[in-house]
């Protein structure tokens, strides 16, 4: 059975949103929440996040569409959350049934959106486009912005990525800086 393979991918996605729902805090918090960021770590994230979301876009492909949607929402303990049910059955509080709520449609959004090649250059990348989508940004505010792994020794990497992705634009304030990486110009 197919669903049998997604256990362990999935059973990883719902303790991350369960240690972001605060649910762990008995357990240790601050151990939880280590485990949870070296997870989710843009230097660890195409032999962690990307390969898991390729193994659970691979078993959607393979199984039933209801039958998924039933295993996920069974999972994240969301069985009676579109019953319009006037007491949940769920040992949630509110926030962090919310919490589970936006981690279980962000993940069926991951599992039927996301195109990532898991390989590739793409962490730094999807860093960079993702900040620059936010709003313009200067070279020195953007190289602080991607995590330290991606800072150590890459500028020149940046740099390329950064000319297929964006437009440059001078920047007013400073002369002799090198610039500005407009969002606007995004390609």
């Amino acid at each position: 059975d197919v669903l049998f393979y997604l256990e362990h991918p999935l059973r990883i996605r719902v303790l991350q949103a369960q240690i972001e729902a605060g649910l762990w805090r008995r357990n240790g918090e601050a151990t939880m929440l280590g485990q949870a960021h070296v997870y989710r770590k843009p230097y660890y994230s195409n032999e962690t996040v990307a390969l898991d979301t390729l193994a659970l876009q691979v078993g959607a492909v393979l199984v039933d569409p209801r039958s998924l949607l039933l295993t996920l929402r069974h999972r994240f303990d969301l069985d009676t959350w579109q019953s319009f049910a006037t007491v949940p059955d769920s040992d949630f509080d509110t926030a962090a049934m919310l919490v589970m709520q936006e981690r279980f449609l962000h993940l069926v959004l991951t599992i039927a959106c996301n195109r990532t090649a898991v390989g590739s250059e793409c962490p730094i990348r999807a860093q960079i486009i993702h900040w620059l989508c936010v709003g313009p940004l200067k070279f020195s505010e953007l190289l602080r912005m991607l995590s330290i792994d991606m800072q150590m020794n890459r500028t020149r990497e940046v740099e390329g990525i950064l000319a297929l992705v964006a437009e440059r634009q001078a920047d007013a304030s400073a002369s002799g800086s090198r610039g500005a990486a407009g969002a606007a110009g995004s390609r």
